[in-house]
């Protein structure tokens, strides 16, 4: 039987906007949660630039360098590197209409 411990870690306070810092807010929550501490700017050395929580297109890149944004690698790769696991939601190849099949992964994830 496996259990848990919920560490009582208050909430964390996000950097100045540098075009986004969310995605690397995140992953240093996890890392907190997991027992190792990860500074939102080596997510982003890591991720060669700011850090999406999803793919971002060649179009989306374009469309946010005018704003101080763009760059940035893969974020599995990124997850894979600072060597988190996870189960990314295949948005590719999941029917259409996702939000069943995205409830469900999501449930399944939550259940594990």
């Amino acid at each position: 039987m496996t259990s848990s411990i919920r560490l009582d870690i208050p909430p964390r306070r996000q950097w100045s906007h540098g075009h986004g810092y969310c995605g690397e807010t995140v992953l240093q929550m996890f890392g907190l949660y997991n027992g190792a501490w990860i500074s939102q700017q080596l997510v982003r050395d890591v991720n060669h630039g700011e850090y999406l929580i999803h793919h971002v297109t060649p179009e989306d890149d374009q469309q946010r360098r005018p704003q101080g944004g763009g760059g940035g690698g893969d974020p599995l790769v990124t997850l894979t590197t600072l060597k988190f696991s996870y189960d990314a939601w295949d948005h590719e190849n999941a029917p259409q209409h996702q939000f069943p099949s995205y409830c469900f992964w999501i449930k399944r994830c939550l259940l594990q």
